[in-house]
């Protein structure tokens, strides 16, 4: 499980962070990650986090979904614009709506290590993204992290808690990998920031790889073009070197 496992570490993705486009003229490709898991997980407390807000004060159910402003990451594929979205108050409904879940690049899901029935809903979270993906975009693949929140309870709590360890969720891990793109496991605490850099440069990560990936894509599809182009009984070399260098 050494290719799901991330060791938490500050990566150099997340030391590189922007704040503007380090070549304004060439826009940057924009990705979406957003929050899943069930209500009290702490997913508003981590999306303040993730776009450099306080941890809150109050106890308050967040009863709205929110999304970031886009936030520019400088990284060695490049930059790219990253927004997040709060998936808060949206639980209580079987699904969420398309609206959610399109054009997302990353699910990070949450749940708390000290309500073992936030991770026992961890599955619906994991099909329900299989699902949708397999149903509305076969070649789409949203990438998925798990992640164990409020760890900084295990030391303010009793210790008769019934936490939820990382050698469970490492076995759910390997009981559904195949499909459901998981791609690492963390543990954080959204209240200390404990893991949560970690987690955000991880994040990046994922996207700068899908960055990388969109890259080649488009050269092989200019490739093709171009090689459509050469077999073409109009083809000019001539009239194609003055197009391509701008003669």
């Amino acid at each position: 499980m050494s290719d799901v496992w991330e060791p938490s570490r500050r990566s150099s993705v997340y030391e590189g962070m922007a704040r503007r486009l380090t070549n304004p003229g060439v826009k940057a490709p924009e990705f979406k990650a957003i929050l899943l898991g069930e209500a009290g997980v702490g997913k508003t407390c981590l999306f303040r986090r993730f776009i450099g807000q306080s941890f809150p004060s109050g106890t308050k159910t967040t009863v709205a979904s929110q999304a970031s402003d886009k936030k520019v990451y400088e990284t060695d594929d490049g930059d790219i614009q990253v927004t997040y979205w709060d998936t808060a108050g949206m639980e209580r409904l079987a699904s969420l709506t398309e609206t959610y879940y399109r054009n997302t690049n990353v699910a990070i899901i949450l749940f708390d290590v000290t309500r073992r029935d936030t991770f026992d809903r961890v599955i619906f979270w994991v099909e329900n993204i299989q699902e949708r993906r397999h149903n509305k975009d076969p070649t789409k693949d949203i990438k998925i992290i798990l992640v164990m929140n409020k760890i900084d309870l295990r030391t303010s709590t009793g210790s008769d808690t019934d936490f939820v360890t990382s050698s469970e969720v490492m076995k759910f891990i390997e009981n559904h990998q195949n499909g459901s793109k998981i791609q690492a496991l963390y543990e954080v605490s959204a209240k200390t920031m404990e893991g949560v850099d970690e987690l955000q440069s991880f994040v990046v990560k994922c996207l700068s790889e899908e960055r990388r990936t969109y890259a080649t894509m488009d050269r092989d599809i200019k490739s093709l073009k171009l090689d459509n182009d050469y077999r073409s009984p109009k083809f000019s070399l001539k009239a194609w070197v003055k197009k391509s260098c701008g003669f």
